[in-house]
């Protein structure tokens, strides 16, 4: 078996990879393309994605718009669309896209 250091490089290499296929698997939630997952899921089931909180971050009306929506309890079509140009807008995906670069 390999020494301490060789195995502390693979954990390191090893959580990286899981970071980055989250990102990447955030991401493509915002894509409207054949991507074998369902358009944003994350905004539909409100689930808290990188995406979603970088742009909540980025001003207090990001934030309050997000916020109300996560408390209602179903969104229609046309608020998910509103909430992802929001996002998109906001700069996450490219700032997701440089981290992952």
């Amino acid at each position: 078996m390999g020494n301490k250091e060789d195995i502390n490089r693979l954990i390191k290499l090893s959580n990286h990879v899981g970071l980055i296929f989250q990102m990447l698997d955030d991401i493509k939630d915002f894509n409207k393309d054949n991507n074998n997952k369902v358009y944003c899921n994350d905004l539909k089931n409100h689930d808290l994605s990188l995406p979603i909180i970088i742009a909540a971050q980025k001003n207090l009306d990001n934030y309050t718009i997000l916020k109300q929506a996560f408390l209602k309890e179903n969104l229609l079509l046309e608020e998910i669309e509103f909430l992802k140009k929001i996002i998109i807008n906001s700069g996450s995906i490219v700032e997701i896209k440089n981290i992952i670069n």
